[in-house]
């Protein structure tokens, strides 16, 4: 299995051994995927500060094409501060009172970010397309 040097920098210690013993079931079956595959994919998350790669076809696969689906939206200032209060890191909670200052903090931070009302985003969905060696199902 392909990890980067510390895959899992905030697991308690201990944590990571729970995935390590299905990554050697799995070896012999996958052999991962290619470094041309890879590597883009690496490129997409490299500098995020929370850079996560989801894999959703576990199978035995060689990757054989690659699609891509860019996406944009917009948020307004009030949505992103929406969303910020349905996350576990900006629970009003976590502040000890000082939730209604943060808020306030933000939603002045964005409405100065957003050009013409809006926030965009953008995205690209990446999408590999695998076949099994000879044929398996």
């Amino acid at each position: 299995m392909t990890c980067p040097d510390d895959p899992f920098p905030d697991l308690p210690a201990g944590r990571e051994e729970l995935s390590a013993a299905a990554a050697v079931e799995y070896d012999p079956y996958r052999p991962g995927v290619a470094a041309e595959a890879a590597e883009p994919l690496a490129d997409t998350v490299r500098d995020l500060p929370d850079p996560t790669l989801l894999d959703l076809g576990t199978g035995t696969g060689q990757v054989v094409t690659e699609h891509r689906f860019p996406l944009t939206r917009s948020w307004t200032p009030e949505r992103v501060l929406g969303h910020l209060r349905t996350t576990s890191f900006a629970r009003a909670e976590l502040f000890a009172g000082r939730h209604a200052a943060f808020e306030g903090g933000a939603l002045a931070l964005l409405d100065e970010l957003a050009a013409g009302g809006s926030l965009p985003e953008g995205a690209v969905f990446m999408v590999l397309l695998a076949r099994r060696p000879g044929g398996a199902r």
